[in-house]
Protein backbone atom coordinates (compact mmCIF):
# COMPACT_ATOMS: atom_id res chain seq x y z
CA UNK A 1 0.00 0.00 0.00
CA UNK A 2 1.68 3.27 -1.26
CA UNK A 3 1.12 6.47 1.06
CA UNK A 4 -0.85 9.40 -0.23
CA UNK A 5 1.69 12.37 -0.38
CA UNK A 6 -0.20 14.43 2.24
CA UNK A 7 -0.12 11.47 5.07
CA UNK A 8 3.97 11.00 4.09
CA UNK A 9 4.15 14.69 4.72
CA UNK A 10 2.60 14.80 8.09
CA UNK A 11 4.61 11.37 9.20
CA UNK A 12 7.43 13.00 8.12
CA UNK A 13 7.06 16.74 10.30
CA UNK A 14 5.87 14.73 13.27
CA UNK A 15 10.21 14.93 13.34
CA UNK A 16 9.51 18.75 13.73
CA UNK A 17 8.90 17.70 17.60
CA UNK A 18 12.65 16.81 18.18
CA UNK A 19 15.38 18.74 18.82
CA UNK A 20 18.79 17.89 16.85
CA UNK A 21 20.08 15.54 19.70
CA UNK A 22 16.88 13.40 19.78
CA UNK A 23 16.54 13.35 15.80
CA UNK A 24 20.31 11.98 16.13
CA UNK A 25 19.86 9.49 18.97
CA UNK A 26 16.59 8.01 16.37
CA UNK A 27 18.68 7.88 13.44
CA UNK A 28 21.24 6.19 15.63
CA UNK A 29 18.85 3.47 16.47
CA UNK A 30 18.50 3.03 13.07
CA UNK A 31 22.38 1.34 13.11
CA UNK A 32 22.04 0.08 16.43
CA UNK A 33 19.34 -2.75 15.94
CA UNK A 34 20.94 -3.75 12.70
CA UNK A 35 24.21 -4.04 14.95
CA UNK A 36 26.28 -1.45 14.31
CA UNK A 37 29.06 -1.74 17.07
CA UNK A 38 29.43 1.64 18.99
CA UNK A 39 32.91 1.95 20.40
CA UNK A 40 33.22 5.73 22.45
CA UNK A 41 31.00 7.71 23.47
CA UNK A 42 27.34 8.58 24.58
CA UNK A 43 26.17 6.10 22.13
CA UNK A 44 27.96 3.34 23.28
CA UNK A 45 26.74 4.22 26.83
CA UNK A 46 23.11 4.90 25.76
CA UNK A 47 23.02 0.94 23.40
CA UNK A 48 24.86 -1.12 25.59
CA UNK A 49 21.97 -0.47 28.30
CA UNK A 50 19.61 -1.94 25.43
CA UNK A 51 18.77 -5.34 26.09
CA UNK A 52 18.03 -5.83 22.39
CA UNK A 53 21.56 -4.34 21.41
CA UNK A 54 23.34 -6.67 19.99
CA UNK A 55 26.78 -5.10 18.46
CA UNK A 56 28.26 -7.41 15.21
CA UNK A 57 29.60 -5.32 12.76
CA UNK A 58 31.98 -2.37 12.90
CA UNK A 59 30.64 -0.19 9.93
CA UNK A 60 27.74 1.25 8.82
CA UNK A 61 27.73 1.37 5.41
CA UNK A 62 25.89 -0.65 3.32
CA UNK A 63 23.82 -2.29 6.67
CA UNK A 64 20.52 -0.82 6.25
CA UNK A 65 17.74 -1.50 3.57
CA UNK A 66 17.22 1.02 0.95
CA UNK A 67 14.14 2.64 2.82
CA UNK A 68 15.98 3.26 6.46
CA UNK A 69 18.66 4.72 4.57
CA UNK A 70 16.13 7.37 2.96
CA UNK A 71 14.88 7.66 6.39
CA UNK A 72 18.94 8.71 7.59
CA UNK A 73 18.85 11.20 5.15
CA UNK A 74 15.27 12.68 5.79
CA UNK A 75 16.12 12.64 9.98
CA UNK A 76 19.77 14.47 8.78
CA UNK A 77 18.10 17.12 7.19
CA UNK A 78 15.60 17.78 9.95
CA UNK A 79 18.18 17.92 12.31
CA UNK A 80 20.25 20.22 10.57
CA UNK A 81 16.71 22.54 10.81
CA UNK A 82 16.44 21.56 14.68
CA UNK A 83 17.54 23.40 17.67
CA UNK A 84 20.08 22.31 19.57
Amino acid sequence: MKLSVKLWIRKIDYLLKFNSEELALIRNTLYARRGLKYTKGKYKDYFEGKSWYKPSVTSGKDLLPEKEERLVEIIRKYEKKAKK
